[in-house]
């Protein structure tokens, strides 16, 4: 039943220990007037195990947008546990933006929480009221896709904390009768850039002693470095360096994060900056 599930996933939260990218977090004085942030941390599902550290992922990434990247409030839309619902209002609320703002917008999506790939590799976002049994009830990947690269904006900056192998952050199967499917790899389209946090069979995976995903606590500690003065090149390699690195170390396992541009962006992307 669902209540033996919430409190099986209760008793499973892990410990929250404080972190270094949650202190002395720098500051700006500029304001981002054009930039939007969709912000989705998906921790307690209601069929499925919960996912260590997501809503304190969501949360850090929030305040890193408003104080690092000077993004006002009323630019962030965040949702915690969104359901199918919740994903689709707020694409559909970026789309109202990007159009009012007749092309000057930037938009960040950052979204920590489960994936999950169909049986021919599609890739979906699973909301808290979907199942990872039937991948129908997540949000393509290729969907959000289409409807973020086909906005009329200056550039999409697209942050997956989720892995498409079937997969949880602490490496147990999400769908066991499955086994590890093989993730399409979707291309980015329109002026957009996307960072994974791992290849698509492997396992985005918590850093318990941040108390964060590990591709989450290194995106928001370059932050704090550079004070948000950073290029994605810059990002994307610091990033992809230290996760491949401490998930060796830590974890005994192999976690490597990807960059990926839409093809009008290829030759330019690694010098836009963040801020």
């Amino acid at each position: 039943s669902y209540a033996r599930v919430e409190k099986k996933q209760k008793a499973a939260t892990p410990t929250v220990v404080q972190s270094d990218i949650d202190e002395g977090i720098p500051t700006t004085q500029v304001r981002a007037e054009n930039t939007f942030a969709i912000i989705i941390a998906n921790e307690n599902y209601q069929q499925d195990p919960m996912v260590d550290y997501a809503l304190r992922d969501g949360r850090t990434f929030k305040t890193y947008c408003q104080q690092v990247l000077g993004i006002p409030s009323e630019n962030i839309r965040m949702h915690e546990d969104a359901t199918l619902n919740n994903m689709r209002s707020v694409v559909n609320w970026i789309s109202n933006v990007a159009r009012v703002y007749g092309g000057e917008a930037r938009v960040i999506f950052y979204y920590a929480g489960h994936g999950v790939p169909d049986d021919e590799g599609n890739t979906n976002l699973l909301p808290v009221d979907g199942t990872a049994k039937d991948p129908a009830t997540g949000y393509s990947l290729q969907s959000l896709y289409a409807s973020l690269g086909g906005l009329d904006t200056r550039n999409v900056c697209v942050f997956l904390d989720a892995c498409f192998s079937g997969k949880q952050r602490n490496n147990d199967m999400l769908v066991a009768a499955r086994g590890v499917r093989r993730a399409k790899e979707e291309t980015p389209q329109g002026n957009m850039v996307v960072f994974s946090a791992s290849k698509e069979d492997e396992t985005a995976h918590s850093y318990p002693e941040k108390g964060h995903g590990l591709f989450t606590y290194f995106l928001c500690k370059k932050l704090q470095e550079t004070e948000g003065n950073v290029t994605l090149g810059e990002l994307a390699d610091y990033v992809s360096s230290n996760v491949a690195k401490r998930s060796v170390v830590v974890l005994n396992t192999m976690q490597t994060p990807t960059t990926s541009a839409s093809p009008v962006l290829e030759n330019s992307w690694r010098d836009i900056k963040l801020r």
